[in-house]
């Protein structure tokens, strides 16, 4: 399945949608890992997409450092979409979640009892449509939402639920380390990459798009940052030097900014089956 923008990911994405298509039939939790500027994103962008199509609900967030001290801010955000629903939970799951969140006063909650009232709503949501979690570098989320995420992750399988969640290689999380289903996203292939590049640099030279294909190595970011970096030292092919310290420098910030925004958009409704709730 092709999305428009996205090249050179048809199988990647097959992988997500597949697994979007068939949540009526069972929940499952997968974890896309990659290196930085290798197309994460855009791929669960993509799934997300399919996922709002589809008519289910889609509930999405991105890890941010900035947010990573502050306990339950990425659930938070996670769950603001449907936290009208919390009413349906059991009075004492809902004031866990309420507390954590700041929006009631109370002895701070035991970690489980906010897991347990995270699955139910849920649950609760899914038994009107499908729900679809997306969330962009959990490495970056405050632990307890990476704690959550995890728990979620190994219980959804009885309910109308799909969680897809991206890492960055070399971050050991709990959640990267759950046994889950792994889909690693890897370089392009050089057909792809060289679509690619022709998007963003049609003016190069060919000694100039040969030397971007090998620095790039099939990252995707690299393809479309590098012929600014080339431009930048004034072109000249091979007699140039290496480039792949600048392509580091914007791969890899240190703070990465905040990606396109993956929030749910309004869709029809489409009932989905009914989840239940967990004592």
């Amino acid at each position: 399945m092709a999305a428009p923008g996205l090249i050179g990911r048809d199988s990647e994405l097959g992988v997500l949608t597949r697994l979007i298509d068939r949540v009526t039939e069972s929940g499952t939790a997968t974890v896309v890992l990659g290196d930085p500027g290798i197309g994460k994103t855009s791929l669960l962008r993509a799934a997300a997409d399919h996922g709002r199509a589809a008519g289910h609900q889609v509930l999405a967030t991105t890890g941010i450092e900035a947010e990573a001290h502050l306990p339950f801010a990425g659930l938070h955000h996670l769950l603001r979409p449907v936290l009208s629903k919390v009413n349906r939970l059991p009075a004492t799951q809902r004031q866990a979640l309420s507390t954590a969140f700041g929006i009631s006063e109370g002895l701070p909650p035991e970690p489980f009892m906010i897991a347990l009232a995270t699955l139910n709503l849920l649950a609760e949501v899914a038994a009107d449509r499908p729900v679809v979690m997306v969330v962009d570098d959990v490495q970056w989320l405050d632990p307890p939402s990476q704690d959550v995420l995890t728990f979620l992750a190994r219980r959804v399988s009885g309910d109308p639920i799909v969680l897809i969640g991206v890492v960055r290689k070399g971050h050991d999380i709990t959640f990267a380390a759950a046994g889950l289903p792994e889909l690693d996203l890897l370089g392009l292939d050089e057909a792809s990459a060289r679509a690619v590049l022709g998007r963003h640099a049609v003016d190069l030279s060919y000694a100039d798009t040969e030397r971007i294909l090998r620095e790039a190595a099939g990252n995707p970011l690299a393809l479309v940052e590098l012929p600014l970096a080339i431009r930048a030292v004034g072109g000249a092919g091979d007699d140039n030097p290496p480039l792949r310290g600048q392509r580091r420098a914007r791969r890899d910030p240190g703070r990465r900014a905040v990606p396109p925004d993956l929030a749910p958009r309004p869709v029809g409704q489409r009932p989905g089956r009914r989840g239940g709730r967990r004592a």
